[in-house]
């Protein structure tokens, strides 16, 4: 049998401020006649047009991690969740100690943000992947270093860098400072 999984793009804002895509995988496999195969389709991440502060937008589906206001006021929006097929029943979270059940995985994108009326907003969102995630990059004020980056989530582990990290199965939330939620995947990526 050939599987193929396509991981679910970020929320987006709107054309200008457009989340990172979910990423593609395929792959072929021998089954018995007898066995069960699980499927979840990760979800699109949700928006939210903020009009004060710590105000939330869900991740999607199977792992996208959240998007928040946190400090300051900023539309936001959560990533996409993964897609994946296993043998055992559950969110892929759920499967971190039964990885032999999961057969293929395809990573969700991040989630973008923008605080308006400034020059603070996603500049590249990060793209969901199949074996590894892209880096996404945010355009801060110079006080700030100008451009901060959150990495992808890889076969290993989570993305390496921002305040909130992925974990297995899903992706890093945004609970400190404010931005939009990373994708899911095998292990997640940060959020930007």
């Amino acid at each position: 049998y050939q599987l193929e999984t396509w991981g679910a793009q970020g929320g987006t804002i709107d054309k200008t401020y457009y989340a990172g895509y979910g990423g593609y995988s395929r792959g072929t496999i021998i089954l018995n006649k007898s066995s069960t195969l699980y499927i979840n389709v990760g979800g699109q991440g949700t928006c939210k047009k903020l009009t004060e502060n710590n105000k939330i937008a869900s991740g999607g589906y199977n792992g996208g991690g959240v998007g928040s206001s946190a400090y300051s006021l900023r539309n936001v929006c959560g990533g996409g969740g993964a897609t994946h097929i296993a043998t055992s029943q559950g969110l892929l979270s759920s499967l971190e100690n039964n990885k032999n059940s999961i057969i293929i995985v395809s990573g969700g994108g991040a989630g973008s943000w923008v605080q308006p009326n400034t020059s603070v907003y996603t500049k590249t969102p990060g793209h969901g992947g199949g074996y590894i995630g892209t880096t996404g990059e945010t355009n801060v004020p110079e006080n700030c270093n100008n451009i901060k980056y959150a990495t992808g989530g890889t076969q290993l582990g989570a993305g390496e860098s921002g305040r909130d990290y992925g974990t297995f199965g899903k992706g890093a939330g945004q609970n400190y400072t404010g931005g939009a939620g990373g994708g899911g995947g095998w292990y997640g990526g940060n959020s930007t």
